[in-house]
């Protein structure tokens, strides 16, 4: 094979990598032939430690082990690496001595690995991260030259990106995490949906209402209401919801609707985008989030988290409560039996209290001190 397509190949799977971490074993073996040796190492480091992602079969499963807890701590190599300018091709002996190696608590591990010479640096990732690469020859081994050098140079900016890219894949998997599991911490059901109701992420207490099958449900994935009508007004927030979405400054809800039940009071679903530039969110389409409340499951609790908040009576908590799920100030009037002027007097006394100036203020502020929802 020519050195051209040794190169082409080698390129391809540094840029498989950064999806399985597995892969990076088989880079560095590609890496070690590339440099005709028998050794390469690649590892991760940071604050809080080093991860050594792949090395070459010098580096025995228990080897590795003994660098990862111990050894590590002790290479004077790599921690030079990383003082000197970043993402630059170094010689061993260019930034530590052979003198001082010898003396180094990592030698032991060099010379069973048989590491005596190594052409590399480190690579910066972003963040705190630093990626270093070191390609190895043995004692009786020739020494590295300037070929050698260039060669390195040629891979370093691919590896860089590589490495870049597997960081920037773990920080958003982890905020991801992060982010479902929250969700899951929830009463309330939360689903994010893309334009079609196609349902990207259920949280539990989504799950368990969607299985009940009584106001939503899923079909084939899709979120769907018992009548065609409501599930068409649902489809039209949520479409609301992803084009507000595309615009960073807008993060507020676009409405909220009334979902009738069998034998029950309707479920308040509210509806809100999902900006496209929120890293928690592991999609490049638009997405909307449903907010969906079961009155009877948690009117209580909810009424005195807001008298205790805002000093509302609770006549004006169980109002906020009720705009917070969809109802009109007409809805409401008439589920009390009490005028419409009344009802809009206990408002004005409300928006006092909670420091709003308007309705949809107020839904919000309900919103963010009751389930956790943040416009």
């Amino acid at each position: 094979m020519s050195e051209l397509n040794e190169f082409s190949r080698l390129i391809g799977a540094l840029y498989d990598a950064p999806l399985d971490d597995a892969r990076w074993r088989d880079v560095t073996m590609m890496i070690a032939d590339f440099f005709d040796t028998h050794s390469c190492a690649l590892q991760v480091r940071s604050e809080q430690g080093a991860l050594l992602l792949g090395s070459t079969d010098n580096v025995s499963p228990d080897l590795a082990r003994q660098y990862a807890e111990y050894y590590y701590q002790y290479d004077e190599w790599a921690r030079e690496a990383t003082l000197y300018p970043l993402d630059t091709v170094y010689f061993g002996n260019e930034i530590v001595a052979d003198s001082v190696l010898e003396r180094s608590e990592c030698y032991d591990f060099m010379r069973a690995a048989d590491m005596a010479q190594v052409v590399g640096g480190a690579l910066a990732l972003g963040g705190n991260e630093v990626g270093i690469i070191g390609v190895h020859r043995g004692w009786h081994a020739a020494a590295f030259d300037g070929t050698d050098r260039r060669k390195m140079q040629l891979l370093f900016p691919h590896l860089q990106r590589a490495l870049a890219m597997r960081s920037a894949f773990r920080r958003h998997e982890i905020r991801r995490s992060m982010t479902e599991a929250a969700l899951d911490k929830l009463a309330i059901a939360v689903l994010l949906v893309d334009r079609a109701g196609r349902i990207i992420h259920s949280n539990r207490a989504a799950v368990e209402m969607l299985r009940r099958e009584n106001g939503l449900f899923a079909s084939s994935s899709f979120v769907r209401a018992a009548s065609p009508a409501t599930t068409q007004a649902l489809l039209r927030l949520i479409d609301r919801a992803c084009n507000a979405g595309t615009q960073p400054s807008i993060n507020e809800p676009v409405g909220a609707l009334a979902i009738e039940r069998a034998g029950m009071r309707p479920l308040s679903v509210l509806v809100a985008p999902i900006r496209r530039d929120d890293a928690a969110v592991a999609s490049s389409e638009r997405i909307a989030m449903l907010i969906v409340r079961a009155p009877e499951e948690n009117d209580a609790r909810r009424n005195d988290t807001l008298r205790a908040l805002f000093g509302f009576t609770a006549t004006e908590a169980a109002l906020a409560g009720a705009l917070a799920d969809g109802l009109t100030l007409s809805d409401i009037a008439a589920r009390h039996r009490v005028t419409l002027n009344t009802v809009r007097s206990q408002l004005k006394a409300v928006l006092r209290k909670s420091d709003t100036a308007k309705q949809s203020e107020l839904v919000a502020l309900v919103l963010r001190q009751t389930t956790g929802y943040m416009p």
